[in-house]
């Protein structure tokens, strides 16, 4: 005997309910673990390295000493674009910026003409 029609509707949208369930949690679940990890980057940061916050003794240097600092050691590989002051007392003062390379890489822009005299 066939089963009436509302109990195989409830079936298929219970099977239809799994399977989108089952697809976004394969994308989800891999989107929330990198999320968290750029929530906790500073923290996590500080513990997986803790030799890049070495806060030495003295008075800090100059925001403007801190980025030449940063260029000399990239030697013209990067360009410092930032300088993220300390949040906390014992935080570094960080710099960052786009990677020389890879802005290279890509083609220049070629001038166009606006003026299209006839």
């Amino acid at each position: 005997m066939s089963q009436p029609l509302s109990r195989r509707l409830r079936r298929l949208w219970l099977n239809v309910h799994l399977w989108l369930g089952v697809g976004l949690l394969v994308v989800l679940a891999p989107l929330s673990l990198a999320g968290s990890v750029l929530v906790w980057h500073d923290p996590l940061d500080r513990a997986l390295n803790p030799e890049r916050y070495a806060v030495g003794s003295g008075p800090a240097a100059p925001p403007a000493q801190i980025a030449a600092a940063a260029q000399a050691a990239f030697a013209g590989r990067a360009l410092p674009m930032q300088l993220r002051l300390p949040q906390v007392p014992g935080d570094p003062r960080r710099g960052g910026g786009p990677h020389r390379l890879a802005r290279s890489r890509r083609p220049a822009a070629q001038p166009q003409r606006l003026d299209r005299s006839l």
